[in-house]
């Protein structure tokens, strides 16, 4: 690591939120490493559920898909978006599995031989997917062409909200389509970590999840909470009393405490809209002052901390929920937002670094 910012990522407290949320669903899981794990490293991810056993991933691309599978990925991938059919010759030589994404995405296609397909049933999301009526006459086409149809599911649009209404409403929809189809499919799959967490669900046979085995759940859960976005103190100095801070000179000092500097900004996935907002150094919540530059940022303490001074902005001291809530946003934005010039730092339980990643810039 040559810039010392970073995601801390604790690799125990994800083998664990592996395994919490399969006893809790009560079914296999399906890890769900699109965006790169939410921030966390597709092949590092991979390489952590699987030592738990996980055989099932699910990615956003076929450029995802095929990144796993020339890193060594091994077991099932399902892509959950669109895919060009232009592209199946390479959907066949990874071994990747597609989604409908509609009626008629795989219409211009006479033969399908040996393309794996998971019946997508749109319930109630309305973003891609089969209508529930559609789903017989799909099921019958793709099955004349050859499909290995292995799989159905659909996604939940309000499994985070306590009111399972909606939810139930889709449950109910999706069983009744799988009665009625008669099919033997080895894959039944609705839940995301939410569901996973608050939804019972008997009918289905995996669970899908992603933010959840980073340790975070809009409901109480046993997870652990296993990233950390840290960076460094590079400057600390008194600012004069009314001298302004920053771009804009929207903030002015009081001349009292110090002004700090760290090596993280925008371009590094910290909104500008945080500022104001505090960060955890050695015992004291520091509010950021001044505009969030690109590059850098600063905070205001009251003493001063020497270069190499590790900032937590979330983490063990603050939640990372909380700062989504503060941005009104959701974890998952704030995670795949983090660049690639962030670097990635595994540890273990008792904080022993297994692995450092190296921004992509110098690779």
């Amino acid at each position: 690591m040559y810039r010392n910012t970073y995601l801390l990522i604790n690799t125990d407290s994800y083998r664990a939120n592996v395994n919490t949320l399969r006893h809790t669903a009560g079914k296999e899981l399906i890890a769900v490493i699109k965006a790169n794990a939410y921030g966390v490293g597709d092949i590092e991810a991979a390489a952590l559920a699987m030592k738990e056993g996980v055989r099932f991933f699910a990615v956003s691309s076929i450029e995802e898909a095929i990144h796993l599978r020339k890193r060594g990925v091994r077991g099932e991938i399902l892509i959950l978006g669109y895919v060009d059919l232009n592209f199946l010759d390479l959907v066949k030589e990874y071994n990747l599995s597609l989604v409908t994404v509609s009626k008629d995405y795989f219409s211009s296609i006479a033969n399908l031989t040996g393309v794996k397909i998971h019946l997508k049933i749109d319930t109630g999301m309305h973003r891609i997917g089969i209508l529930p009526e559609q789903a017989p006459e799909v099921l019958a086409s793709l099955n004349i062409r050859g499909a290995d149809i292995c799989g159905i599911m659909t996604h939940y649009a309000r499994s985070d909200e306590k009111d399972e209404m909606y939810t139930d409403q889709q449950y109910r929809r999706f069983r009744k389509v799988i009665e009625e189809l008669h099919y033997p499919f080895r894959y039944i799959h609705t839940c995301n970590t939410d569901a996973s967490i608050n939804f019972d669900d008997p009918f289905s046979t995996h669970v899908r999840c992603g933010l959840g085995l980073c340790g975070y759940s809009s409901f109480d859960s046993m997870l652990k909470p296993a990233l950390a976005l840290k960076s460094e103190v590079i400057n600390c100095k008194r600012v004069e009393r009314g001298e302004p801070v920053s771009y804009g000179g929207h903030y002015v000092s009081d001349g009292e405490g110090y002004i700090l500097t760290l090596p993280i900004g925008y371009a590094d996935g910290i909104n500008r809209k945080y500022t104001g907002n505090n960060v955890y150094i050695e015992g004291e919540y520091a509010p950021i002052v001044g505009s969030i530059c690109m590059d850098q940022c600063m905070i205001h303490t009251q003493r001063p901390y020497p270069v190499g001074t590790p900032v937590e902005f979330f983490g063990q001291h603050i939640a990372l929920e909380k700062m989504a809530e503060t941005l009104g946003t959701i974890p998952y934005e704030i995670l795949t937002g983090l660049s690639d010039r962030v670097s990635r730092r595994y540890i273990d339980n008792e904080g022993n670094i297994l692995k450092e990643s190296t921004p992509r810039l110098i690779l």
